[in-house]
């Protein structure tokens, strides 16, 4: 090769030679090797929380109840309050109760009780026991007055839970709060002494949520 050829060659080349390598960031070129990968956002499911197996309990009720005394009978709304807790295969109750309804006669009646009951879990199905004090209050047909007797009972319990326990919860702003709500119908079979050794026998069916 002569002289010329080999000195034309060597200025074609100088511009490539002294040419610093472009980046990766450089506009307009691309790099399907060399580029750095894209951030990539992982989302992983996690499974629900495990249900509690202890804790505090809380639960309200509200149904139906009737009440027999002296051969009369009585009907009416049974409201119940409770606050207690539970363990893994059991749950204990402060109950709150109140009987409010009328008798055979129209009477007005209200059956206030306070006391404590004993479940049993098995399950969705929870069997139970307690007892009660409370004041049973009658109005009298005669001059619009109101005979109150105290009451001592006893009573069994059963109740089914309608599905598991439903999450429920709030969000405002950095505070967030959530629990378990369990939906529930439970029956009632008791009996009442009052002073005087008269007897008075209650029976309910309602349907309850628990915290």
């Amino acid at each position: 090769m002569s002289r010329l050829a080999i000195a034309l060659l060597l200025c074609a080349a100088a511009p490539a030679l002294g040419q610093s390598p472009a980046r990766y960031d450089d506009p307009g070129v691309g790099y399907p090797v060399d580029a750095p990968a894209e951030p990539v956002l992982l989302i992983q499911t996690l499974p629900p929380p495990a249900p509690r197996t202890a804790g505090a309990a809380f639960r309200l009720s509200a149904g139906l109840g009737v009440r027999s005394l002296y051969d009369h009978g009585f009907g009416g709304a049974a409201l119940g309050i409770a606050v207690g807790g539970f363990g893994p295969h059991g749950a204990w109750y402060i109950t709150t109760d109140l009987f409010l309804g009328a008798s055979d006669f129209m009477l007005p009646t209200e059956h206030f009780q306070f006391g404590v009951v004993f479940e049993r879990i098995l399950g969705s199905v929870r069997l139970g026991g307690g007892q009660q004090l409370g004041v049973l209050a009658v109005q009298r047909a005669t001059r619009g007055k109101t005979m109150a007797e105290f009451t001592l009972g006893a009573y069994l319990t059963a109740s089914l839970d309608l599905t598991r326990g439903i999450r429920v919860g709030y969000r405002r702003r950095a505070a967030s709060s959530e629990s378990n709500v369990t939906p529930y119908v439970a029956a009632r079979l008791g009996a009442d002494w009052l002073p005087g050794a008269a007897f008075a026998a209650d029976a309910s069916l309602a349907i309850g949520i628990r915290l």
